[in-house]
């Protein structure tokens, strides 16, 4: 069975070029975000993204928050700080889940 979640996605830091393709990239991989927030970081951004829709048959919280955020580190060819909390709609409380540059070397590192 489909689960339906809200996922919050936190992404930074960002240059200004660098939003549209993080935020295109939420897009393929899960859902065009619904609410967009960007803070100025003193010359860097700080994003955060914001979408409802359900996981992909068969993959859970975790395996969505990798997918994810190897998505973003291999769009923008660099590491940067992904948090995304899973908010699963028909049942609370939420997970949260953030990669750190441990995790940018252990996921993308040996790709």
């Amino acid at each position: 069975m489909k689960k339906y979640y809200r996922m919050h996605v936190s992404v930074s830091p960002l240059t200004a070029r660098e939003i549209d393709p993080v935020l295109a990239t939420i897009g393929k991989e899960w859902s065009k975000p619904e609410r967009v927030k960007q803070v100025p970081m003193g010359n860097r951004m700080f994003l955060e993204a914001t979408a409802e829709s359900y996981l992909c048959r068969g993959e859970g919280e975790s395996q969505f928050a990798e997918r994810m955020t190897i998505a973003i580190w291999k769009k923008l060819g660099r590491f940067v700080k992904v948090t995304i909390d899973a908010v699963y709609l028909e049942e609370p409380p939420h997970d949260s889940y953030e990669f750190g540059e441990f995790d940018y070397q252990r996921l993308v590192g040996a790709v």
